[in-house]
């Protein structure tokens, strides 16, 4: 937000400063490029703020790039002007009487204004058309007494090439990094991570459980795996939780645990990320997707209850962006519960009515490892054994192998990080929580549909909706502020799982949630001067709420 906070503050005064700031440039050296590049970047809408002339924004980023450039020639014409001046009144006399000690007489004084006569005009051109040269033209200029005439269009020329060139370029680099921004618009969310990383003193802790795991020398299946499976099981209070690669690892092991495979079919939303049915998939298996609530865009138990078969083997309810799914509604159905909780680790909620949840610790989740991780909870001793073989190549000692397993196991330096950061996840929830409720406070909910919220919500998210998603979206990036959209297309309609046979209209309500989701910036600890921006920013789109 500092960034964010300087650019706002110089787009506000930017005519003003540039236009000071180049007119000093025609005197003295003044970082007159990165004074045009900046403004150019600026106009662009890249950065955060708008160019303001007399008071208001400039809305048209054209028309913004035209009146920054033009600041800078007024300026740095003014200034030449002036050094011209100067160099008449002031530096010719100065020359005259002390020119002898710079070598400097009467005769080359002389040749220099011959030579300015003929060829003044393109010397002043060329020379504050480029630059770094362009701030010692106009003083030697008045110093050898160029008629003015022929030196101020000449100085004006020069000028106005340098400033419309480098504020062009300067808004291409903008439209550049602007795309950068879009095709990377998850990055905040990433970046939010090592906020919350670096907060208090938990880089000199990361430092020193590092380097007893160097120590030790035990990088798989060593001490802090082991103890950081007994401490996620007390603090999800399961008997047994076991580490594995990662979020997508463990449904399948979870699955493969099961037996589940060829012939079965497992429940599951089509409004959830790829790996939730690409591990059924994976195993054999077959994804059905049932409709989702419009409200809590997690699974609608009666149309999951329709969709229940002789082949349905387990449902696959996803805690949605940190919200809990309807586990008891679910459970009623009297069909095995597997919880996808990747998003939902911390929430008291989750694990009660499931036979096995999966979770994943990638750096965007509540709970984050620095790389890839994941665990499954479980409350079966016989499952768990089962898991804990197939994630190390179906064997207990790697000597006898009693299944076809996965090489998937959560190594040593990624435990060590995950049991300093679970000691801090509940203040991260309360601070999420808070944030959630302030966005609320605002009067976000006027303008957009916001999340309900509940107990158990842990708002890994705060996932928004509205008809008008893609202008509100577009209006918040001419801002600086980064959002997303999930789930689009929804996986019923992705190429990879085509062979299902799922058609565009088969699951209206999400698809009509895929096209009006986005989210509004999230972390522990944001702060309100944040998200008063992000809400200010919205109500200046215009936008209205999404029907019921």
């Amino acid at each position: 937000m500092l960034v964010a906070s300087f650019t706002s503050f110089v787009g506000d005064h930017s005519v003003y400063a540039i236009f000071g700031l180049m007119a000093a440039a025609a005197l003295v050296p003044a970082a007159s490029e990165l004074v045009m590049i900046y403004g150019g970047a600026l106009a662009s809408g890249a950065l955060a703020g708008r160019v303001h002339l007399f008071g208001h924004p400039i809305q048209s980023h054209l028309w913004a790039y035209v009146t920054v450039a033009a600041a800078g020639l007024l300026g740095n014409s003014l200034g030449a002007g002036v050094g011209w001046a100067v160099g008449v009144v002031g530096g010719r006399p100065l020359v005259e009487r002390y020119g002898r000690y710079i070598h400097v007489d009467d005769a080359k004084l002389e040749r220099t204004e011959r030579w300015l006569d003929t060829r003044g005009a393109l010397f002043v051109f060329a020379g504050l058309a480029l630059p770094i040269v362009r701030s010692f033209v106009a003083l030697p200029a008045g110093t050898a007494r160029m008629d003015f005439v022929r030196f101020f269009p000449a100085a004006v020329a020069g000028a106005g090439a340098f400033c419309f060139g480098l504020a062009g370029g300067g808004w291409a680099l903008g439209q550049s990094y602007a795309k950068l921004q879009h095709d990377l618009r998850y990055l905040e969310i990433v970046v939010v991570a090592g906020v919350v990383l670096a907060v208090g003193s938990l880089i000199p802790e990361l430092k020193d459980a590092f380097a007893a795991v160097l120590e030790d020398g035990q990088f798989v299946f060593g001490p802090n795996t082991k103890a950081f499976e007994e401490e996620a099981a007390a603090y999800l209070r399961v008997p047994e939780a076991i580490g594995c690669g990662n979020g997508t690892d463990a449904i399948v092991l979870v699955l493969d645990a099961l037996g589940i495979g060829a012939g079965d079919e497992v429940i599951c939303p089509a409004f959830t990320f790829f790996a939730t049915a690409e591990s059924i998939a994976r195993v054999g298996a077959t994804p059905v997707f049932a409709e989702i609530d419009p409200v809590t865009m997690n699974l609608d138990p009666e149309d999951v209850a329709a969709r229940i078969t002789p082949k349905t083997k387990a449902i696959m309810p996803v805690h949605l962006f940190g919200r809990p799914a309807p586990l008891a509604q679910l459970a009623e159905l009297g069909v095995p519960l597997i919880e996808d909780a990747a998003q939902a680790f911390g929430s008291p909620v989750i694990g009660g009515h499931g036979i096995a949840s999966t979770f994943s610790f990638y750096p965007t989740k509540n709970l984050f490892g620095l790389g890839d991780g994941g665990l499954i909870a479980v409350r079966d001793p016989e499952l768990a054994d089962r898991i804990r073989m197939l994630r190390f190549h179906g064997s207990k000692a790697k000597k006898t192998f009693e299944y076809v397993g996965y090489n998937s196991r959560l190594d040593e330096v990624q435990a060590a990080a995950l049991r300093i950061f679970l000691r801090h996840l509940d203040e991260w929830t309360r601070l999420r929580r808070e944030a959630a409720e302030r966005y609320r406070e605002l009067g976000l909910g006027e303008l957009v549909e916001v999340p309900e919220d509940e107990p158990g919500h842990v708002y890994h998210l705060v996932v928004c909706r509205s008809p008008q998603r893609d202008r509100i979206r577009a209006a918040l990036a001419e801002d600086g502020i980064a959002t997303g959209e999930y789930y689009l297309p929804p996986l019923h309609l992705q190429p990879a799982l085509a062979y299902l046979g799922y058609r565009e209209g088969d699951l209206p309500v999400t698809e009509q949630l895929a096209r009006e989701n986005f989210s509004v910036p999230l972390w522990a600890g944001i702060d309100s001067a944040t998200q008063e921006r992000v809400v200010d920013a919205v109500r200046a789109a215009g936008p209205v709420p999404a029907a019921q």
